[in-house]
Order: C-alpha cells, then sequence, then structure tokens
C-alpha cells in the first residue's frame, strides 16, 4: 500500500503512481500486464532480498529485516512448488542453485549435498542427453491435466501406500508368492482404482476447507502487516532480536571453499 500511496485498502492508488487507475479495466490485456509487472518489480525490489548479489546491507530494523527474509524465502518456496506442479525442469533446476547457499549456511548438510551434487551433474558430469532426462524426468502427470504435476518420489509413495493396502487386505492369504503377485500387479492396480472412484464418483476425504471469501481478512491483514514492512528505528523482534539471512551469510570466498570441499 506504501508503494501505491495508499494508507488504507479501500483506498483509491495515488494518480501519480498509477494515473487513470479507474480506467484500467478498460485497457488492453497488454498494456494492463506491463502495469502489474511494474508494480510486482517495485515491490519485488523494495520488500525482499536481492538473490542475485552476494552483498547484504544490514540495517538496525530488525523487524522490517526478519519480515523481508521470511517473505523472501516463502516466495523460492512458492515458486519451487509451482515449478513442480507445472513440470518446468528449468525453474527448478534454478531453484536449486539458490538453495544450495543457503543450505550450505543453515546446516542442512545433506540437502546442501543433494543439490550440489545435482548442479554438478547436470553443468559438468552427464553428458546432455543425460542432463535433460536429469531435470525433465522428476516429475509425473498422472491426471493428464495442466498443472498436476507431482515429484516421482512422491508418485512412488502414493504406490507403495496402495501395495501395502493390498497386501493386507490378502488375510491370512498372505504369502510370499502372492505378495510378489501383488506388487507385479500394481502398476495396473493404481489406475483401475482410480478410474473405478471416477466413475462411481467416489470421493476421496480431504482436509479442505470450503473456500470464503478473504476480504475482510485481506483488511485485517493489511492493516497489521503495514506498520511491520514500513521503515523503522532499533526494532526488534522478542525471539528473534539479530535475524541472519540464509542466502547471504556465506560470503563468496566461503561458498567457494565449501564446493572446493565437496568436490575432492
Amino acid at each position: 500500500m506504501n508503494i501505491l500511496g495508499m494508507t488504507n485498502a479501500d483506498q483509491a492508488p495515488d494518480s501519480s503512481i498509477l494515473p487513470d487507475a479507474h480506467l484500467l479495466w478498460m485497457q488492453p490485456d497488454d498494456f494492463r500486464t506491463n502495469v502489474l509487472k511494474m508494480l510486482t518489480l517495485r515491490i519485488v525490489d523494495e520488500l525482499s532480498l536481492n538473490f542475485n548479489n552476494f552483498v547484504y546491507k544490514d540495517t538496525d530494523d530488525k523487524v522490517r529485516q526478519y519480515s523481508i527474509q521470511l517473505s523472501s524465502l516463502g516466495c523460492l518456496y512458492l515458486e519451487y512448488s509451482d515449478a513442480i506442479r507445472e513440470g518446468d525442469g528449468n525453474r527448478v533446476l534454478r531453484c536449486w542453485r539458490y538453495m544450495l547457499p543457503i543450505f550450505a549456511s543453515s546446516g542442512c548438510k545433506n540437502y546442501a549435498i543433494e543439490a550440489f551434487n545435482l548442479l554438478l551433474q547436470h553443468d559438468y558430469i552427464l553428458p546432455p542427453q543425460e542432463a535433460g532426462q536429469l531435470i525433465w524426468g522428476r516429475f509425473i502427470n498422472v491426471k493428464g491435466q495442466p498443472g498436476h504435476n507431482i515429484p516421482n518420489d512422491l508418485h512412488m509413495e502414493h504406490l507403495n501406500r496402495i501395495l501395502k493396502q493390498s497386501i493386507s487386505g490378502l488375510g491370512a492369504n498372505k504369502s510370499a508368492s502372492a505378495m510378489q503377485r501383488v506388487a507385479q500387479a500394481l502398476g495396473a492396480i493404481s489406475p483401475f482404482l482410480r478410474n473405478f472412484d471416477e466413475e462411481c464418483k467416489i470421493s476421496q476425504l480431504k482436509g479442505v476447507h470450503n473456500r470464503q471469501k478473504a476480504e475482510q481478512d485481506m483488511k485485517i491483514f493489511l492493516t497489521e502487516l503495514a506498520p511491520i514492512v514500513s521503515l523503522g528505528h532499533s526494532r526488534r523482534h522478542k525471539t528473534f532480536t539479530n535475524p541472519r539471512d540464509p542466502l547471504h551469510m556465506l560470503s563468496y570466498s566461503e561458498l567457494n571453499a565449501w564446493i572446493e570441499k565437496h568436490i575432492t
């Protein structure tokens, strides 16, 4: 709201920042898209970390600093999750490049090594064909609909659940040969069960609530958030008195040293 010159959610944007805002809906799609990109870039530049710069500027406003760190890492996770849903291997790989220094500086050794191995194999070790398989063969879309991809390892967990349920259903007939037959038929059992549920319109229980109108909640959220993201002096959270940004905790030379250590 500060960027748009607004003091509350009901106020119209400042005309000097967004001229003819009340007529914006009448403009062509390309024009509205460019306006949205312009405003988004301004918000990102002011309220997020610079992921492309190893130089981090510390401030005495620790409340705003912590909020920016939290929102930036949250946006990185949302970008990673959306890349998986869309089956975009290049975006997933780009997210792993940012997550490598975060994991390395946060003490998440195993995740950092996993990220390093992935990037090393794709960029230097594997031939082009296998490198392409590495980033584009990480997803599966069992529904065949856009934006419904899931990771391969998650799909394997789903198959393991079906296998355990099938073996449990054998009851007294459980034997090594029977369990082997169930495992061999798992590739046909999974789509059969899914198609059967769809044809019979059997809905699975999900822990999802009905979508409610969020206008009132959004106004409360903006009211509470506005004083946090605004500039202040010597503000600190009681619990997080001195938040440290995991993306910039390692210097460029320290990150290079970490990489050289794990190459050897």
